[in-house]
């Protein structure tokens, strides 16, 4: 997404509905790749997908709400704890 940002120019909004159709089509290929192998948990799958979903809806109802900034504010704010996070289990665990 930060390469649609800031090597395309695209706004926080259009940059993040582009990098999910590229998202999209990744998915496609890694199951269209592992379908026929039988090395895909349907279940864990399903409920990925579900959570997933229900996520955009609230993507898009905030993005609607209150605009692009409060979403980039939103983004950075969990990009930061996902960093520390995982800097935190790497020195623990």
């Amino acid at each position: 997404m930060f390469l649609f940002v800031r090597g395309f120019g695209f706004d926080f909004l259009n940059a993040s509905a582009s990098a999910k159709l590229i998202n999209m089509g990744t998915f496609t290929a890694a199951l269209l790749f592992f379908i026929p192998t039988g090395n895909v948990l349907w279940q864990v799958g399903a409920i990925i997908a579900v959570c997933n979903i229900l996520g955009a809806f609230v993507g898009v109802f905030l993005a609607l709400r209150f605009g692009s900034g409060f979403i980039r504010i939103l983004f950075l704010i969990l990009l930061v704890f996902l960093i520390g996070r995982m800097g935190l289990d790497l020195l623990f665990n």
